[in-house]
């Protein structure tokens, strides 16, 4: 995240976050990152931008990302392409309780 971000660059730095959020959008101009924001979540995280798409397993108690390898849609719904409909990206978000989490309860 950009405050992430700001976090590591350390109090001694004299970085605004206006121009953190300014940088990261350059570069997902680019296509060098890539911008993910959450259901029910106003925060963006970023991440260097992957050879193919990404989807997540979030946990909806500490917010942890799971990254999946593969793309769980295989194929479109028959509905969208009978409706004329083409697909030019899709998001996938999974939400769930982590191993972390679970063990705490």
């Amino acid at each position: 995240t950009a405050l992430e971000i700001a976090e590591r660059l350390g109090d001694g730095s004299t970085t605004w976050m206006s121009t953190i959020y300014r940088t990261l959008e350059l570069l997902e101009t680019k296509g060098i990152v890539t911008r993910t924001t959450l259901m029910g979540s106003d925060m963006a995280y970023y991440e260097i931008t992957p050879h193919t798409h990404r989807h997540y397993a979030v946990c909806t108690s500490c917010g942890a990302m799971i990254p999946l390898h593969t793309c769980p849609v295989v194929e479109m719904p028959q509905e969208l392409s009978e409706a004329g409909f083409t697909v030019t990206e899709h998001h996938l978000e999974i939400a769930g309780i982590c191993k972390k989490c679970k063990n705490k309860k």
